[in-house]
């Protein structure tokens, strides 16, 4: 729950990872948090969909997913409430889209398919006439 909002942050990923841990296949309950997060992990695999359905199926399947484990795990949160109530800052969003542009133009430039402009404004003058 805690990261819903950060798909793709390390806590988030390695959450993920760790349900087939924490929860037990052979108790009725647990056993739907493991099918839910198979159906999760199936899509996050998937490239055939484009990337607005993929996102759209994506959101839904983590909103199962969360809603099963609060079912397992006692918290009184329906589906609505997990998919609309967390905080994610616009100014998150920029810098992680700020950050990947510059990663990407970074490696660009040291993978020689990028120049880097430059514009000389002043010249030092050699001494002579």
């Amino acid at each position: 729950m805690a990261t819903r909002a950060y798909t793709i942050s390390w806590d988030h990923v390695m959450t993920l990872n760790r349900i087939d841990l924490e929860f037990d296949k052979n108790n009725k309950k647990e056993k739907a948090v493991i099918e839910a997060w198979k159906e999760y992990l199936d899509l996050l695999n998937n490239r055939t969909l484009t990337p607005e359905q993929w996102n759209i199926k994506r959101v839904d399947l983590l909103v199962e997913l969360l809603h099963k484990m609060a079912l397992v795990l006692d918290y009184d949160f329906d589906k609505v409430h997990i998919k609309n109530s967390s905080y994610s800052p616009v100014a998150h969003g920029d810098m992680e889209a700020e950050q990947t542009k510059l990663r990407k133009g970074l490696i660009e430039v040291l993978d020689g398919k990028r120049d880097i402009p430059m514009k000389i404004t002043n010249l030092p003058h050699s001494g002579k006439s």
